[in-house]
């Protein structure tokens, strides 16, 4: 069985991998420092490396840099609204 990484681990890693991501953990979106357990990718419409729709949404389970990145440390992407995209554990 693949070993989930922490989301902490995760944030320092896709923001080291893919500049001007600027990923937090999901606190910074709610206020409540509870919500630690997800991210959220603030910056990733800006980023060259992700698969964008004709309509400008993400196709989240398309092959990309993104998706391998995060599918190799157990975690996948999901839009959450039009202009937002959380990654969460698998």
């Amino acid at each position: 069985m693949r070993q989930i990484a922490k989301a902490q681990t995760v944030i320092k890693q896709l923001n080291k991998r893919f500049k001007g991501l600027k990923a937090v953990d999901g606190s910074e979106w709610t206020g409540n420092v509870e919500d630690n357990d997800y991210i959220w990718l603030k910056g990733m419409y800006e980023q060259e490396e992700t698969v964008h729709s004709p309509w400008g949404s993400i196709e989240c389970m398309e092959p990309s840099p993104m998706n391998e990145f995060l599918q190799a440390r157990g975690w996948y992407m999901e839009p959450y609204d039009s202009m937002t995209v959380m990654a969460y554990k698998i």
